[in-house]
């Protein structure tokens, strides 16, 4: 991204003045900024807003054809909830290589919609199979979205977004 960004700025301006643009606008999309603010814990989301946001993304990720499985994991899914606390995702694309590239740009769309937005993303695309040998095993996945019902193939306990709603509310908001 920073090189094509670059390339594109190097005609109107300094290549190196294009190159800082680029790698600016990279780190703050791709590094996802917004995540690393709240884990220093300076920044301070509020429960009705994330909630909020987070049934945005939800809903946009229903109408998205080309992801299979949206899941997510971390303290949320433990039922743990504060204000410096992220949303870790992961987006599985359907089958076949047209797919994978429109939810890389799915992807892109939901980091930059989160940076603008100050949402506390951290959202990568994997393949189900590599998502469930990394992320912890004690965790009992959220499922946003699993239009084959792939995730029952790795995981014995599941949270639907249903029951993820209701207990955000019954704990978090009042």
């Amino acid at each position: 991204m920073d090189v094509a960004i670059t390339l594109s700025f190097s005609f109107i301006m300094p290549w190196w003045i294009g190159l800082i643009i680029a790698h600016t606008v990279n780190y703050c999309i791709n590094g996802q900024a917004i995540c690393v603010f709240y884990h220093i814990q300076a920044g301070n989301i509020i429960a009705q807003k994330f909630y909020d946001d987070t049934i945005k993304m939800y809903n946009r990720l229903q109408k998205d054809s080309c992801i299979a499985v949206a899941i997510s994991y971390g303290s949320l899914s433990k039922g743990k909830w504060h204000n410096s606390s992220d949303i870790d995702i992961r987006f599985i694309p359907q089958k076949g290589e047209w797919n994978f590239w429109k939810a890389c740009f799915v992807g892109l769309r939901e980091r930059a919609l989160a940076f603008f937005k100050k949402y506390p993303l951290d959202m990568y695309i994997f393949s189900l199979k590599h998502s469930h040998e990394v992320m912890s095993k004690n965790e009992m996945p959220i499922i946003f979205k699993d239009v084959n019902d792939e995730s029952k193939n790795y995981y014995q306990e599941l949270m639907s977004f249903d029951d993820f709603k209701i207990m955000f509310k019954k704990k978090y908001l009042k």
